[in-house]
C-alpha cells in the first residue's frame, strides 16, 4: 500500500486543485461565455447591474492556493522522480496565469463593460467570439497539463540524487 505522507498529500492537492480550475473553467465556457459571446452587447446583461454576476471572486482565491499547493508540492518531491512532471504542469500554469493577467482579463473587462444595448455590434461580436476561442485553447492546455500531471502522479516514486 502507497505510504501517505506529505509527499503525495501536497501533488493530490495540486491535482485536485488544478482540477477545480479545469472544471470550474469548462462551467463557466458551456454556461457563461457561450451565452454572453452570441450577440454583444444586448448578451452582455448578465454581468451588469446591481444583480449581474462577479466571476473574479472565485479565481481570486483558487489561483494563489493552487499556487501554493504546486510550490509545496515541488518542494516536498524534489528529489523524487515526480518533480518533472511538477515543473512542467507549474511551468505551463504560470504561463497561462501571465496571459490570463495580459489578455484574458483586461479583455473580458473591457467587453462585458460595455454599456447594456439592444442591438449587436458586429466588432465587439468577433472580439468576444476569439475570445471563447482562445479560452477554449486555455483550457485544452490546462486539461493536457492536468492529464500528464495526473498520470505521473500515481506513478510509483522512485528517489533520485
Amino acid at each position: 500500500m502507497k505510504q501517505i505522507n506529505s509527499k503525495n498529500i501536497f501533488l493530490s492537492l495540486a491535482c485536485l486543485g488544478f482540477i477545480i480550475i479545469l472544471g470550474a473553467g469548462i462551467y463557466e465556457q458551456i454556461n457563461i461565455h457561450s451565452k454572453w459571446i452570441t450577440a454583444p452587447p444586448r448578451s452582455l446583461y448578465m454581468f451588469q447591474g446591481s444583480q449581474g454576476i462577479d466571476i473574479s471572486v472565485f479565481w481570486k482565491i483558487i489561483h494563489p492556493i493552487v499556487l501554493l499547493f504546486f510550490i509545496l508540492a515541488l518542494i516536498t518531491n524534489w528529489r523524487t522522480t515526480k518533480r518533472k512532471s511538477i515543473l512542467i504542469a507549474l511551468s505551463g500554469y504560470i504561463v497561462i496565469l501571465i496571459c490570463t493577467a495580459i489578455y484574458f482579463v483586461p479583455e473580458l473587462i473591457k467587453l462585458t463593460a460595455y454599456p447594456y444595448s439592444n442591438t449587436v455590434l458586429p466588432d465587439l461580436q468577433r472580439r468576444a467570439s476569439l475570445w471563447s476561442d482562445l479560452n477554449i485553447a486555455r483550457a485544452v492546455i490546462i486539461f493536457l497539463l492536468s492529464l500528464n500531471l495526473l498520470l505521473n502522479a500515481v506513478k510509483t516514486e522512485n528517489k533520485i540524487s
